[in-house]
């Protein structure tokens, strides 16, 4: 009697914790969208349209407010707290030196996500970022934004941006929600999926003849081809092995970038697969050198439509080098170690699709520069979140976990 008691005691406790659960994914849910669209709209031409400093002022409400749905519907143990402080302290300082506080507000997202079904995440930047491309599209065409188009030195071939302010940015967004939509679906696809993938894979590169976003979006096809094999090798590797080869693959693309020299014909060919992208890593070192909490770097890049007849290219298209030459050395080993421990929880979980999408994104942020801008990558989102309808039925495979 005294335990059945106890027992309708709890009862409105229990309640009032699911409620907070279900308010704090509801609130989530709903702001997300809203950021994704305050981070998307400067990468295109429709940016000039909206006030002066919408996207600061809209991201910087939305981080309040993220904050404020932890405070109140989320509960943490102290330590995980002065955790999170301390290292939103450190992202902080680093972004006051670089000026941009993309990096922070990711962060704040990133706690917020914790116990999310990262199913609902991936479902939310699916619907929206899809329509926002969609949208812009359509506005270049009814040419009520400037609709760039591009080409190369000594190529004939015309290069489409669609409303985005670069062929190469229209291309890695297509690359990536093409990846979460494959990992939304854990890679296995049925006829209709195949067609339409392999089609949007060649009409993305007919517009935007991009060749890395390209073969990124032939890799991920591969995986759905040879899915059991890549999930069982994955798993067989292990983590460990994992993170040590993609830590060495990190750190040989800054020290190519760090010992360039333009007169070594390896260096050069190597210089040229990549696009050119490594004299201006190189050019990066020159200037500005790493420093622990980052710095501001003045940049020119191609995209856009106001250049000058002064105007020099230089631009850092690796994630890994830009978070290294901007925000710092503190903050690389903070992206290095929230890499390294996804890569073990993905694992232990057996959650290999996030395994997989985590190894495309450092292939991809190894030469581009979007890994810490969210309208593009939200993998970081899956850190603390409800991870658990991607984890794999382990009878299903005949190779243990390392």
């Amino acid at each position: 009697k005294h335990l059945s008691n106890c027992q309708r005691s709890a009862r409105p406790l229990l309640s009032a914790v699911a409620n907070a659960k279900k308010y704090s994914e509801s609130i989530y849910l709903l702001l997300l969208p809203i950021y994704l669209f305050a981070q998307f709209i400067p990468g295109t031409m429709a940016y000039s349209k909206f006030p002066a400093g919408f996207s600061y002022h809209v991201t910087l409400v939305m981080g309040i407010l993220v904050v404020l749905k932890m405070l109140l519907f989320d509960t943490f143990e102290w330590k995980d707290a002065a955790m999170f402080i301390l290292v939103g302290l450190l992202i902080y300082s680093s972004c006051m030196k670089v000026m941009t506080f993309h990096m922070f507000y990711y962060y704040l997202f990133i706690i917020g996500a914790r116990n999310i079904d990262y199913r609902k995440i991936i479902r939310v930047f699916l619907i929206f970022i899809p329509t926002f491309l969609v949208v812009i599209a359509v506005l270049a065409k009814l040419r009520y934004i400037p609709g760039l188009v591009f080409g190369r030195y000594g190529d004939a071939t015309v290069r489409y941006a669609l409303g985005t302010i670069y062929p190469t940015d229209l291309a890695a967004r297509v690359f990536y929600v093409a990846m979460f939509y494959a990992v939304l679906r854990r890679f296995k696809f049925n006829l209709a999926e195949h067609v339409g993938y392999l089609g949007l894979t060649i009409l993305i590169y007919a517009i935007t003849d991009t060749r890395l976003d390209t073969m990124l979006m032939i890799l991920v096809y591969l995986v759905v081809l040879f899915r059991k094999p890549v999930f069982n090798f994955i798993n067989w590797l292990g983590y460990q092995w994992i993170n040590l080869l993609s830590l060495f693959a990190i750190l040989v693309s800054i020290l190519l970038a760090y010992f360039y020299k333009p007169d070594n014909p390896i260096f050069t060919l190597i210089d040229r697969v990549l696009s050119g992208r490594l004299v201006h890593q190189r050019e990066a070192f020159t200037k500005y050198n790493v420093t622990v909490f980052g710095q501001y770097v003045t940049e020119s890049g191609n995209g856009g439509a106001n250049h000058n007849e002064n105007y020099k290219y230089f631009f850092i298209d690796s994630s890994f080098m830009r978070v290294l030459m901007m925000n710092g050395l503190v903050c690389f080993i903070l992206v290095v170690i929230a890499i390294w421990f996804m890569s073990k929880r993905f694992i232990q979980e057996n959650a290999i699709s996030l395994e997989i999408c985590l190894l495309l994104v450092i292939v991809s942020s190894i030469i581009d520069q979007h890994m810490i801008e969210i309208s593009f990558n939200i993998l970081f989102l899956a850190f603390f979140a409800n991870n658990a309808f991607f984890s794999e039925q382990k009878e299903n495979s005949h190779l243990s976990v390392s």
